[in-house]
């Protein structure tokens, strides 16, 4: 039994689940060598961008993602996350600066080559966990924005000032944080409780008594992310 599985499978949005223990080194490389700027070191090593990109692995896909991405299989979409970026490389650099800077979400914009050969515009978000935690799984969300524009009004929620930020603004729930902060609480949650689940099934004899409380703590996160999304694409429309 896995906890999550029916869960990030049937999720009504494009959803990945990636393994960015790649940008977690990098990070904590950069702290031990003391670098403060951040960005100028970037900017100075271009194959750390590279290495990176090609490091950290999608590990799930689910139906929608495939959907959106013209896959016939969410297997298709297991690879390295460099083919997100492959028509905008210079992306990579802003969310790897919100990665390295210990941010736990990041927003953007930009075109993606699906792999029929078409292209189209997406609103991205990621949530990262600390870069403290042992276990350092992403989840990353797109929604196609073709046929949207976005308001050009609001924060930055990768943090950065401009021009160095990305140029997406945060959409806003009844006035208060940007919702990309809002959705990164309920999607970090709901992988903790998914790792947490499946380590008490594996134990021998399993708890399914802790296990289900953990699977409730999902449906109860993924409801909320759920809203907060369908929010989200009432304020595109």
């Amino acid at each position: 039994m896995q906890p999550s599985g029916d869960l990030f499978d049937t999720f009504p949005f494009p959803l990945w689940q990636i393994d960015a223990s790649a940008s977690r080194d990098a990070a904590l490389a950069l702290r031990r060598e003391g670098v403060d700027d951040v960005k100028a070191y970037v900017d100075a090593h271009p194959e750390l961008v590279d290495h990176v990109f090609r490091s950290v692995v999608v590990e799930r896909a689910n139906g929608a993602a495939a959907s959106l991405l013209a896959a016939s299989d969410p297997a298709g979409l297991l690879r390295p996350v460099q083919y997100f970026f492959d028509v905008e490389p210079q992306v990579r650099s802003r969310l790897l600066l919100s990665r390295l800077g210990g941010l736990g979400c990041h927003m953007d914009k930009f075109t993606i080559a699906r792999l029929d050969g078409t292209e189209i515009h997406v609103a991205f978000f990621v949530t990262f966990p600390g870069l403290d935690r042992p276990e350092d799984r992403a989840l990353a969300i797109m929604y196609d924005v073709t046929e949207r524009e976005l308001p050009l009004e609001g924060g930055y929620p990768s943090g950065l000032a401009p021009p160095y930020a990305p140029p997406l603004p945060a959409q806003r729930v009844g006035g208060s944080r940007p919702i990309v902060h809002e959705l990164a609480q309920p999607l970090s949650t709901m992988l903790t409780s998914a790792e947490t689940g499946r380590k008490w099934l594996e134990r021998n004899p399993p708890d399914h008594e802790r296990a289900i409380i953990q699977l409730r703590r999902i449906i109860a996160n993924a409801k909320r992310a759920r809203d907060l999304l369908a929010a989200l694409r009432r304020s595109l429309e």
